[in-house]
């Protein structure tokens, strides 16, 4: 987008400088014709003068004069007028067409003799010159608009637009792109929903088989747990002579080596343990600051239009406009997981979302009406592949919640949930400043 205003004020700027040129070139030919023709009046103005009786031929002075100055130069005809003759003739001509110069021929004693009169085409470069920055006007208006077109239909849109393959690598859940009136990105809206609809499915089968994987792995693990404690029991039972009135430094040493593969057999499985966990989430933020104002924009510009189409009224309260140091991709993530929640468990009856500063840090409340869970069912509503009561109609894996918990921890805040009767409450609490960042 910078990149399009730079050239438009470029263009604009050269635009104008054509214009100055065209009004210069314009001012000084025109400054070039009078000079011109005033040369040319005041040497027959001056030859009259000294020669009343010359002949006035207009043949006589183009010959004379077609060398020295342009045809232009030279007037269409010269009159003298004695002063008799002034009642019956006018000095001024009432032609449009041709302009009149008039210059008084004195006698010997100093009295007005009579006028030469000189007519000349009018060439008319005031007109001309208005005529040309009219048009230059109007040219450069023209270009104006079609550019203000370009940059409301195309421009704007496609830089909203490229944001969109950016979002879907790092993994946000986020809406179909909706079609715009002019149909100019039909084609690449269809094959971004598309792909949209490609990566959540891929996303749901990834979730499925890490889950899978994760029962298993849990269910391996705590199957050898077990039988590994017997074994290590059994190995300090016969270290301790419990087995055996004479103990024996080949029985210890054996039974200490079955200790020590006991011990590292436990060490691979809470190694196990710990590795399938952290697959399920992998986040390191990247840190950066922005006014919270601008999370409220994405949260409208991606919401919006869902929200209107699922008829359910919503509203944003934000009083103040901090600067928050956080991780802005992630702080969105969390909130699009809390609201895709919001209109999946609620009725439709509206959503709250607030966002506030408070004396620990920023709040950010979103509020829904509809089925609920248990306040007994709290406590799990942040495990990895939980579901509630309330989800058996609704499609879902369990970790969205799980991972927005995850993510809000790492950028030292956290996540609590509230429930009144047929009320569900959300709230992701953030430190102004990210400790790391301090």
């Amino acid at each position: 987008m910078k990149s399009f205003k730079r050239i438009i004020i470029l263009f604009v700027s050269i635009f104008l400088l054509i214009a100055l040129a065209a009004n210069l070139i314009l001012i000084v030919c025109k400054n070039q014709s009078d000079n011109e023709k005033n040369l040319v009046m005041n040497r027959i103005w001056q030859e009259y003068k000294s020669d009343p009786g010359m002949l006035l031929s207009l043949e006589a002075i183009q010959t004379q004069y077609k060398d020295v100055v342009k045809k232009s130069s030279l007037p269409q005809s010269i009159v003298f007028y004695s002063v008799d003759q002034l009642e019956l003739n006018a000095l001024h001509n009432s032609n449009e067409n041709l302009q009149t110069y008039i210059f008084p021929v004195m006698d010997v004693q100093n009295e007005a003799r009579g006028f030469l009169i000189f007519e000349y085409k009018n060439n008319s470069y005031k007109k001309l010159l208005a005529i040309t920055n009219l048009v230059l006007l109007a040219v450069i208006i023209f270009i104006l608009c079609c550019a203000l077109y370009i940059y409301k239909n195309i421009i704007k849109p496609f830089e909203e637009l490229s944001q969109y393959p950016e979002r879907l690598s790092r993994g946000q859940k986020i809406q179909n792109l909706t079609e715009s009136k002019n149909k100019f990105f039909g084609k690449y809206i269809w094959g971004m929903n598309m792909l949209n609809d490609v990566l959540e499915n891929e996303r749901k089968k990834n979730l499925k088989l890490i889950k899978d994987k994760l029962v298993l792995t849990s269910a391996f693990a705590h199957g050898i747990k077990t039988p590994v404690t017997n074994i290590k029991l059994y190995s300090n039972a016969i270290q301790s002579g419990l087995y055996t009135q004479n103990e024996n430094d080949k029985t210890v040493e054996i039974a200490d080596k079955i200790e020590k593969n006991a011990d590292d057999i436990q060490k691979l499985v809470t190694s196990l343990l710990d590795t399938n966990t952290k697959s399920i989430f992998e986040f390191e933020p990247q840190i950066s600051s922005f006014y919270l104002e601008e999370i409220k924009e994405v949260i409208i510009k991606e919401f919006d239009n869902t929200l209107k189409m699922k008829k359910i009224p919503y509203q944003i309260i934000m009083a103040e406009n901090p600067i928050l140091t956080s991780d802005k991709n992630a702080v969105i993530k969390i909130l699009f997981q809390l609201l895709d929640n919001a209109i999946k468990y609620g009725d439709g009856s509206g959503i709250n979302i607030k966002l506030e500063r408070q004396s620990d840090g920023i709040y950010f409340s979103i509020k829904n009406k509809g089925s609920t869970i248990q306040q007994k069912e709290i406590p799990y509503i942040f495990n990895s592949f939980w579901r509630g009561s309330n989800a058996a109609k609704t499609e879902g894996q369990g970790i969205g919640l799980y991972e927005a918990k995850l993510t809000a921890k790492k950028l030292c805040g956290d996540l609590f949930v509230n429930i009144t009767e047929n009320e569900f409450e959300i709230v992701l609490m953030l430190p102004e400043i990210f400790e790391e960042a301090k």
